[in-house]
């Protein structure tokens, strides 16, 4: 409805926010001004965002805080009937934020023959507080609401955690230098790096923390609100060493990537060893996968897979077993040493990296010319 000079006119709206206007927001902005200007002049604290109103009392004694307080409702309540504006009295609550009086026997406020209802908490501008500005409920209904929501985020990104992997498998098989049948899950405990799952909830809990949020990490780990305020509470450290024994359970777990795993079996030994850096020749001795005829013959690609020695040619064969090779175990010192003791000191990993390129470089000349699976096969 709107006038034009002397005549009313009405029309329909059929679209668009019936229930308010362009200029709703501002006129109510002049209109509830003058209320708000009035109070504090008369010396009220008061919070005001649009129309939820927040007024502080604060006295010496419960009967001054009674008497005061219910000046001051009553003192809102007719500011507001001066503009047509009435007070919700079913709304209208207190709470004791501070000092000395029990929250059993709050403070009693009449208006108007009706009562204020004394809560112990109360919702503001989505902050839960509580009697003695406690925001425990807050803390637990935000906490709540995290865990259910990433507990859903965790149901839904389960269908492309794979595709993840495959994403971060690619860079890795550039990173250790590896064939590409090379197993996913050999991938990051090869190149010292956590798993795109792992490393994922670290960065979302670091985060968390950082702003001491609590943490839940569903089946991994845990950290309550108490834990993240408590800075002498190894926070990152305890999250860290969570999604280590995660990683370390689906690595023990895995079906694949065994031969790498022998080499490699604890994830938190690995990733402290910075002197392991994957290469093309030694990377396929701590793999299984590359120039060995066993792995050839498994993909199709050589029509057996035997060594000149009669057993199946493997990385391990190659790099413990076969006697052909004794000389270049005996000239790099790695005669008797388990695959885990190859690559447990910086010394010994560079015997096994001068080994794989001199015996990458023999085994690829010997089936160039014949020796290896066709001497077998004349045999």
């Amino acid at each position: 409805m709107y006038r034009e000079g002397t005549n009313t006119r009405a029309k329909a709206v059929t679209k668009g926010c019936p229930q308010g206007s362009v200029l709703g927001p501002r006129l109510w902005n002049l209109l509830f001004d003058g209320v708000l200007r009035r109070l504090s002049e008369s010396g009220r604290d008061v919070i005001a965002y649009a129309d939820d109103l927040v007024v502080l009392v604060t006295e010496n004694s419960r009967a001054a805080l009674e008497r005061t307080a219910t000046d001051v409702v009553a003192q809102l309540i007719a500011l507001c009937g001066e503009v047509r504006l009435t007070v919700s009295r079913e709304k209208t609550v207190m709470m004791l934020l501070r000092g000395h009086l029990s929250a059993d026997r709050p403070p009693i406020v009449d208006v108007e023959g009706v009562r204020v209802r004394a809560v112990r908490e109360f919702k503001y501008l989505g902050v839960t507080l509580s009697a003695g500005m406690g925001l425990d409920t807050h803390v637990e209904t935000v906490s709540a609401k995290a865990i259910n929501c990433m507990a859903k985020v965790t149901r839904l990104k389960e269908r492309h955690w794979k595709k993840l992997a495959s994403a971060q498998r690619t860079v890795l098989l550039k990173v250790n230098r590896a064939y590409r049948t090379a197993p996913t899950v050999a991938m990051p405990v090869l190149a010292g790096v956590l798993p795109i799952r792992y490393e994922a909830w670290w960065r979302w809990a670091a985060y968390r923390i950082k702003r001491r949020v609590p943490v839940c990490v569903p089946g991994i780990v845990e950290l309550t609100a108490e834990q993240v305020e408590d800075r002498s509470v190894r926070r990152y450290a305890i999250v860290k060493d969570a999604l280590m024994t995660a990683w370390q359970r689906d690595w023990e777990a895995a079906s694949t990537g065994r031969l790498t795993y022998e080499f490699l079996p604890d994830v938190r030994d690995r990733m402290s060893k910075k002197f392991i850096r994957p290469d093309f020749e030694v990377t396929q001795f701590l793999v299984g996968h590359g120039e060995f005829l066993a792995k050839l013959h498994s993909l199709g690609l050589r029509d057996q897979d035997k060594c000149s020695c009669g057993e199946p040619e493997t990385a391990r064969h190659v790099l413990v077993d076969c006697a052909r090779y004794n000389d270049l175990r005996e000239q790099f010192r790695l005669r008797g040493l388990t695959l885990r003791d190859m690559v447990g000191r910086p010394g010994t990993m560079d015997d096994l990296r001068s080994f794989a390129r001199a015996a990458l470089k023999r085994l690829v000349a010997w089936h160039a010319s014949g020796v290896g699976g066709a001497v077998q096969q004349a045999g």
